[in-house]
């Protein structure tokens, strides 16, 4: 009903002036995905629409997608805490192939969100040349399986500043994978990465990595977390970092 009353009838001709939006929390529900397009299409000037936590189906934020793909002024969407998985992703993978505004997509916390799923996502945004998406938000989704190197190499290929896998289950063998994109020029112009809390060992996982840090052959990133990962309990940890902030 709220989403329904800001957005007005369907065949109105009334444009909402509003640039940011914020329904968070609200418990929009089942059916709510068509008001929430309808919404979008409604406000031309919208720049921000959170809609984090607010009971949205997977169909639901699939049913939204499409009033995003011809937006000419929405920057950020935060669909992050609802139940979005196989079929939201293939519908923002469509808007995506075609948008060139949106800059920040956040879905975290939407557990079904499998490695798969953010497959198809990345090569869509990789496919379009004219994508101005840098910043993704992908805690908590269940990336961890057979399709996680497919996954971080479509992701390799894409403009990324930011990227948020916190809680993902990358472990040791994704991040040999993350390792691999970025040895190979992927990832080439990431600033900000987080992979804590992902199940990552010292040895054969974030060792190398830093170990690779530690040259000039790759992109330079600002921002590294990687904290809450057995790696962090051993000792060479902290002779790491110092040599990373000395270079």
């Amino acid at each position: 009903a709220c989403a329904a009353g800001l957005a007005g009838p369907e065949d109105g001709g009334y444009l909402c002036p509003l640039v940011c939006l914020d329904l968070s929390g609200n418990c929009l529900g089942v059916g709510s995905g068509p008001s929430i397009a309808q919404l979008l299409r409604k406000c031309p000037k919208l720049r921000e629409l959170k809609v984090h936590n607010c009971g949205l189906t997977d169909d639901g934020v699939a049913q939204l997608a499409p009033a995003m793909s011809t937006h000419a002024s929405l920057k950020l969407l935060d669909v992050s805490c609802n139940a979005a998985g196989a079929t939201a992703a293939c519908a923002l993978a469509d808007a995506l192939g075609s948008n060139t505004c949106l800059t920040s997509l956040n879905l975290g916390d939407n557990r079904d969100m499998t490695a798969n799923d953010v497959n198809v996502l990345a090569a869509a945004v990789s496919g379009n040349k004219g994508s101005a998406l840098s910043h993704i938000d992908l805690t908590n989704a269940s990336l961890q399986g057979d399709h996680c190197a497919a996954m971080l190499t479509a992701m390799s290929n894409c403009s990324w500043r930011r990227v948020c896998l916190l809680g993902t289950g990358l472990g040791n063998e994704g991040c040999m994978c993350l390792l691999a994109c970025l040895r190979s020029g992927g990832f080439a112009v990431i600033e900000e990465l987080s992979i804590s809390g992902c199940g990552v060992e010292w040895t054969g996982g974030l060792e190398p990595l830093f170990e690779w840090l530690m040259t000039d052959e790759g992109p330079q990133l600002r921002i590294l977390e990687c904290g809450a990962n057995p790696a962090c309990q051993h000792d060479a940890v902290a002779d790491k970092v110092l040599r990373l902030r000395v270079l």
